[in-house]
């Protein structure tokens, strides 16, 4: 009973970290997809507006998210209890790292401006393109910190997969344990036909023959059919006609 309660704990155990860090992961990656946000810079005496999304503020976001998404498959599919602590471990950093980066977006929001900016007014420094954006005109979505949530959920999934992973059922067991059933039945039912058949000579009043005596005894048709083969062999051997025999 108590062993049913385990597997079922660790099994729910295993559904709620994989559900939730997959949920995060994919919630990174789609609010990645959307717009940043819009500022206006001066270009050759006129202001233009300028808008970015999430690949311009940060490249680097969306590949720590595709890299944690396939951690979570991997430990989705992995049995050994040392490799499920060690991909939730990874995906705990990977889940740090994309706070960090968010964190540092969500921070300087012009940063994400730098490269349309520099194409626009010719330049390629950092600092022309932000000179030329307009103050107080740079606006933020709600996205940034949409995919930092997603971020924070990942994190929390891994640290509830690194203190439960032990716990997790394996692959291995159901199907091991229904070989030794299937491998055992055979033995069974031969004990069984055993027992019935000595049970139902000894009822009939019949004398009880071992089973090594019932499985050596010979078949003689078959015996005398080789023993006449063989000696035919050894006439020609010497020399005999063996139709004289």
């Amino acid at each position: 009973m108590t062993n049913a309660i385990d597997a079922s704990a660790g099994k729910r155990a295993k559904r709620i970290a994989s559900a939730t860090a997959a949920l995060g992961t994919v919630t990174t990656m789609i609010a990645w997809l959307f717009s940043m946000g819009s500022a206006q810079a001066s270009v050759n005496g006129a202001v233009q507006t300028v808008t970015a999304n999430g690949g311009d503020a940060s490249g680097a976001v969306m590949a720590i998210a595709l890299a944690a998404f396939a951690s979570v498959i991997a430990l989705m599919m992995v049995n050994q209890r040392i490799l499920r602590f060690v991909l939730a471990l990874l995906l705990s950093l990977l889940a740090l790292g994309s706070m960090w980066l968010l964190a540092g977006v969500m921070r300087n929001p012009e940063q994400a401006f730098i490269e349309q900016i520099n194409s626009l007014t010719a330049t390629s420094t950092e600092r022309a393109a932000l000179d030329a954006i307009v103050p107080d005109s740079v606006r933020t979505t709600v996205w940034p910190m949409v995919a930092f949530a997603g971020a924070i959920i990942t994190w929390v999934a891994s640290l509830f997969a690194m203190f439960t992973c032990a716990s997790w059922p394996t692959g291995g067991r159901k199907y091991d344990r229904n070989a030794n059933t299937s491998t055992s039945e055979p033995v069974a039912d031969d004990a069984a036909a055993d027992t019935d058949a000595t049970d139902s000579g000894t009822r009939a009043g019949e004398p009880r023959t071992p089973t090594s005596d019932r499985t050596s005894a010979p078949t003689t048709t078959r015996d005398r059919a080789a023993d006449r083969h063989i000696d035919q062999w050894d006439a020609l051997s010497n020399g005999e006609d063996p139709t004289d025999q």
